[in-house]
């Protein structure tokens, strides 16, 4: 191995990383294509659960189809029949199209088998809600046979839909169950190629570093040696022909080098060392005198600068604030103008309540009138009947001559009985219509009285809003005057920080330049002495 090039190791560590990383990789890339198929059955099974849900929906839709519709009939509401006929047309295809999709989804099994026995009593469900919705109006006798079966299949559904939905349930947690065993599956082989591609490259990485860190701990070694003892003839000693064997040889070959130099600069290095002395004194005395100059005219600027910065943060606080208290007014304006159309709206809307409980108290006033004609209807009624029942005895008593008129007598009888039955349900749905008339006014009349506080209370928030804009609007002056005053006062400072800044840049210039030159002398003295040590630690 010590033979090969650094360039050849690093190529086969390389090599042996990529087939890793592709073991990994191909181990990886089935674990997630198996990982697809389990979500992907997951999500169906999913679906199947809110198709099952919309299912449940659509059931409990079409029976409120029948029910509106019914209660359209019994309020001979024509109207109402074809939007509910075609919310029922779309519940009944939602319904079916959603049961079939999670038979589809399930060609066997348990769901299979129930969704198989609910599919009939589906379709003669929503047929028999078809039927009664289209012939309510134009043959109500045939829809109301219709709803009895209609119902019992309702309350059937009821039960096997819920029994369907725990099926499905079911299903979809044993897919969920098995997908988990899956990933964890996934997880274990995957970490396991992981590490022991790991371990695999941690062995070829030692013996990789093995043999290269050996002559490169023996290189360290004796550079730390030349640097701490200064002795300049020690030398590495390892052959090799790889990069580390070349830098060893050109390492040994540089010690021989700084061996010659070194004798050469010790012998002038001391020379020039008298003469920086020399001058670094004649420059420090320069030094100190512009130091004073600078020193005194930075004190006055730093002072006067503090001063107009102290001016510049109060104006913009200031101005800040300003800002501030404008925006304020400017939303205490709008505020009150939404406070304003707000009572106007409210004003509108207990208009309208108070409109509202008239029109109800009218419609019960003329509910109380169709109760006396329907008292009215059933003297009438009453009268008919005991005249037909008078008319009967008299043909009884005329014999063979009067029996047609008894036949007669019969039939007014009859239907007098029947306008009497008539007339007790229409009372009663009178007597329910002038309840709830009473109670809608009884709302009506507290809702009036709800939207009168409302009215109240904004009208009361719309006089406080004018009071804040009005606030905002004198602080808003008062804070634009001293705004005003700060800005003089800072136009004034800056004008002396700009003259102080002029004397404090010519004194500085002066310091700069002499301390430049310290500085190359200073820097120079430490090469000198540094130079000293140097040769002095070294040995030859």
């Amino acid at each position: 191995m010590g033979n090969l090039s650094i360039k050849w190791q690093m190529v086969l560590l390389a090599c042996c990383s990529l087939a890793a990383s592709l073991i990994v990789g191909i181990v990886g890339y089935f674990n997630t294509g198996h990982l697809s198929n389990t979500i992907g059955q997951l999500l169906e099974g999913q679906s199947s659960v809110r198709r099952q849900m919309d299912a449940d929906m659509m059931h409990d839709a079409i029976h409120a189809d029948v029910l509106a519709m019914l209660l359209a009939v019994k309020e001979a509401d024509a109207k109402r029949q074809p939007p509910l006929q075609k919310d029922n047309q779309e519940h009944n295809q939602r319904f079916l199209k959603a049961m079939r999709e999670n038979q589809a989804q399930y060609p066997s099994g348990e769901v299979n088998r129930k969704l198989a026995e609910i599919l009939p009593i589906i379709q003669r469900y929503t047929e028999s809600a078809a039927f009664i919705l289209a012939n309510a109006f134009s043959h109500p006798a045939e829809a109301e046979q219709r709803l009895s079966p209609f119902l019992r299949d309702f309350e059937t559904l009821e039960d096997m839909m819920e029994k369907v939905s725990d099926a499905i349930e079911q299903e979809s947690k044993k897919q969920n169950d098995q997908a988990m065993s899956q990933v964890d599956n996934a997880a274990v082989l995957t970490v396991a190629v992981a590490l022991l591609s790991a371990l695999l490259l941690a062995i070829l990485c030692y013996w990789v570093g093995v043999s290269l860190l050996r002559p490169v701990q023996a290189l360290h070694k004796t550079a730390q040696a030349v640097h701490r003892d200064g002795n300049l003839s020690l030398r590495v000693g390892i052959r090799q022909s790889n990069e580390i064997g070349t830098a060893i040889a050109a390492f040994d070959r540089l010690l021989d080098s700084l061996h010659n130099v070194v004798g050469t600069v010790g012998s002038t290095s001391e020379s020039l060392g008298g003469s920086v002395r020399q001058i670094t004194e004649v420059v420090d005395k320069v030094e100190q005198n512009a130091s004073l100059q600078n020193a005194s005219a930075n004190t006055v600027s730093q002072s006067i600068s503090e001063l107009t910065d102290q001016l510049v943060s109060a104006s913009s606080e200031a101005d800040a604030t300003l800002r501030i208290a404008a925006e304020v007014g400017h939303f205490s304006l709008k505020g009150n103008q939404a406070m304003q159309e707000t009572v106007e709206n409210i004003r509108r809307l207990a208009d309208t309540v108070s409109q509202s409980a008239q029109e109800i108290g009218e419609l019960t006033a003329n509910i109380r009138q169709i109760n006396g004609m329907v008292d009215t209807i059933r003297d009438i009624a009453d009268q008919t009947n005991l005249l037909a029942l008078n008319a009967a005895i008299e043909a009884a008593r005329a014999g063979e001559t009067g029996r047609g008129f008894a036949v007669v007598a019969d039939e007014v009888r009859a239907l007098a009985e029947r306008t009497t039955l008539a007339t007790g349900e229409i009372v009663g749905v009178i007597d329910k219509l002038h309840a709830s008339a009473d109670l809608v006014t009884a709302s009506m009349q507290d809702s009036v009285s709800r939207v009168e506080q409302g009215v109240s209370l904004a009208s009361q928030a719309g006089s406080m809003v004018n009071q804040i804009g009005e606030q905002a609007r004198s602080a808003e002056q008062r804070i634009h005057d001293i705004s005003r005053i700060l800005e003089e006062q800072r136009n004034s400072g800056q004008s002396i920080v700009e003259t102080v800044q002029q004397v404090s840049s010519l004194a500085g210039t002066t310091c700069h330049s002499v301390g430049e030159v310290q500085q190359e002398l200073e820097r120079l003295t430490l090469h000198f002495q540094s130079l000293d040590q140097s040769i002095q630690h070294m040995r030859v």
